[in-house]
């Protein structure tokens, strides 16, 4: 029996477009971009909601009128979907669809891999959202540790997207949300987790990693109490080696890890930057 999906009927919620998106992806349920299109629709409103609630920031809805500057986007304007009251329902149908365009158009091809740790990044922020920390942590050990064991920065390369210039950022953020989330949902799980991630948590003070040891002191201490979700990703070929995913993200849209403490049944007392 379906679950019905209470946010297509929400008044902020876009179903012409939604219903366009299932339409192409039954058509062709293993074309790439069909899901890639779906998957961005359905993020605009997720992070949109996200969006609303941060500190000094202001949800506009589509029918308002009014335009914000979208964070993320430099000289560019346009309004973020309103705010979605059924948010569980919102999660549960990106990850459907999330996890389909995995299991259908991914073939455990070696160039498939770069590609399937992208989508399984975005089911680990999902993951967050939604509370199960389980779950998110296990789409993060499928990635792999290897995927962590390394700055995460492609050489000298930006990339452009709708006028803004993004620079390149270590994917080691989806290792850190979840150290943040865990120190005060589930602190005795935290130890554990950073032995399956050491260089993550490695402070080097060598002067061969200072960006790392940046990164680490930024993302833990000036960052504690924020999460960062990926605002583009993009797949290169290493020179000499083989192809890696690169995730990018905005330093100053954050979101308060606040905005999720209610999504999960554990619960913990806050603790420093020192014990994190």
């Amino acid at each position: 029996m379906d679950i019905p999906k209470e946010f297509i009927d929400e008044p902020g919620f876009d179903r012409e477009q939604y219903d366009e998106y299932i339409k192409r992806i039954h058509y062709e349920d293993r074309d790439v971009i069909m899901y890639e299109d779906m998957l961005r629709f359905l993020w605009s409103y997720i992070i949109g909601d996200l969006k609303s609630a941060n500190a000094g920031l202001e949800n506009v809805s589509r029918s308002s009128g009014r335009e914000e500057t979208c964070p993320g986007m430099i000289g560019n304007r346009e309004t973020w979907p309103g705010m979605i009251e059924d948010r569980e329902g919102l999660l549960e149908e990106y990850s459907h669809w999330n996890l389909q365009m995995i299991d259908k158009c991914f073939h455990g091809r070696p160039h498939d891999k770069p590609y399937v740790q992208i989508r399984r990044a975005y089911q680990s922020i999902i993951h967050l959202l939604d509370g199960d920390l389980s779950e998110g942590l296990r789409q993060l050990s499928l990635i792999g540790q290897k995927a962590f064991d390394q700055d995460g920065r492609p050489g000298r390369v930006h990339m452009t997207k709708e006028g803004k210039v993004y620079q390149p950022v270590s994917r080691l953020f989806l290792i850190y949300n979840y150290a943040k989330v865990l120190a005060r949902k589930a602190p005795d799980r935290l130890a554990p987790f950073k032995e399956d991630y050491p260089f993550a948590f490695r402070q080097f003070d060598d002067g061969r990693h200072d960006i790392h040891d940046f990164f680490l002191h930024d993302q833990m201490v000036n960052g504690k109490d924020l999460i960062f979700y990926p605002e583009y990703e993009r797949v290169y070929k290493v020179p000499g080696g083989d192809r890696e995913f690169y995730l990018y993200f905005d330093r100053e849209h954050g979101i308060p890890i606040e905005r999720i403490m209610g999504n999960s049944d554990k619960t913990a007392d806050e603790v420093t930057a020192d014990q994190v």
